[in-house]
This record gives structure tokens, sequence and C-alpha cells, in this order.
């Protein structure tokens, strides 16, 4: 099967959801996302990514942009409907068993027009961003 990663745009007072990760002594963001699991749908996929990686639940979701790269597909969803209260990662969710020193996840708002200031991977998903909030 081929390895897609599902990832969540989501948008809230000027504010765009990104991952802060720190990885390996790197510094820098994503979208909340990951790999769809096997026999499920890339919509279900991006909803509970979303809801681990953030504890947000989400609706009204709509496909932005796919892309391939030299790691896999990346599917990019707007999510119409985020709701939750404060943002951080879900307890019993794989990103938060795998915290440690050298690889830390933490959902943060950003303003939408500091985004360029960072460094956001995948680089497709970058120039994306950049295009979609016209900056």
């Amino acid at each position: 099967m081929e390895r897609v990663r599902a990832t969540a745009l989501v948008v809230k007072n000027e504010n765009v959801l990104l991952m802060h990760r720190f990885r390996d002594g790197e510094e820098y963001y994503v979208l909340p996302g990951g790999t769809q699991e096997d026999g499920e749908s890339i919509e279900v996929a991006v909803l509970r990514e979303l809801k681990e990686e953030t504890t947000l639940d989400g609706g009204g979701i709509k496909e932005l942009f796919d892309y391939t790269d030299d790691v896999c597909r990346n599917r990019i969803f707007l999510v119409g409907d985020a709701r939750g209260g404060d943002i951080k990662i879900e307890e019993s969710s794989p990103e938060n068993k795998k915290q440690n020193k050298n690889n830390q996840y933490y959902p943060e708002w950003i303003p939408i027009n500091e985004i360029i200031f960072l460094i956001i991977w995948p680089l497709q998903t970058r120039e994306f961003l950049f295009k979609y909030f016209k900056l």
C-alpha cells in the first residue's frame, strides 16, 4: 500500500494551527497529520490525526492539495469545523508516547502573517501555504 500522509489545515481568527517540532536538534513546523492506516479512509485519517495531535474534533473537510514527494503522498485538507478546548497532544496518542528530549511535538496557533518566518516542512507544504494565504 502506498504511504499516504493525511494533514489538516485549520484556520481560526487569522491564525493557522501548526505542530512545532523539535527533532534530533532540528526545529521546524508541520501541519497536524500523519499516516493513513490500513483500511482507513483518508477523511477519517485526517480527523483522527487532528484529534491525536491537538485534541480538537473536526468536520466539514475539503481536500485542497495533493502531491507526492520522495517520502510519501501528501494530502492536505481544510478542516472547516474544528472545535474543542485548549490544544495539546492527546495523552494516548502515538506522538505523546514517542516524546522525549530528542523528539517533541507542540501544537501552536501561529498568526498567518508570521508563517513566512518559519521553517515549515515539507517544502511543498510550505509553498502551498504561502500561495493559499497569498503571502
